[in-house]
């Protein structure tokens, strides 16, 4: 549906960045061990400075069939990178690239809030980090493959 609505709108796919190579796919994995990174710092430091740790306060019950996890590790990170971030940063572009990346991380914080008060502090911060990637590169493959790995360790416990 959101790709008829975008061929409705004169957007093609090839205007994204969708491109599939190893190179792209070996940039992804490492952009995902340096926003863990990074995320992990600002985590630890909200926690250092109040004494409280946001993932308490959130329990997240994740039962699910291995078909669903295959099925939201194959079709979500190809989706939320092309509409939270390609498609609000082309389409915000001519406003700079403050106001774009920002308006993508904000707009991917505000389909997170079911997350709780941790996603202000993990959400947030990889918005920033992924959406100033794909300003710089214009390519989201890097992007779905970081974000498929986070869906992939959040879901191998269960």
């Amino acid at each position: 549906l959101a790709i008829l609505i975008l061929r409705a709108r004169g957007w093609k796919l090839a205007d994204f960045g969708l491109r599939v190579s190893m190179p792209l796919t070996i940039f992804g994995m490492l952009l995902f061990i340096g926003a863990n990174i990074t995320i992990a710092f600002f985590y630890e430091g909200f926690r250092a400075v109040s004494g409280t740790d946001p993932a308490a306060a959130t329990e997240p019950v994740i039962r699910v069939s291995w078909l669903a996890v295959i099925l939201l590790l194959a079709i979500d990170p190809l989706y939320e990178e092309t509409f939270e971030v390609a498609y609000n940063i082309r389409a915000t572009e001519s406003q700079g690239a403050a106001f774009a990346v920002t308006l993508s991380a904000f707009i991917r914080l505000a389909c997170h809030l079911y997350q709780g008060p941790i996603a202000p502090l993990t959400i947030l911060p990889l918005g920033l980090i992924f959406a100033a990637v794909y300003w710089k590169w214009r390519r989201v493959w890097p992007l779905a493959v970081a974000h498929g790995a986070g869906s992939f360790f959040a879901f191998a416990p269960s």
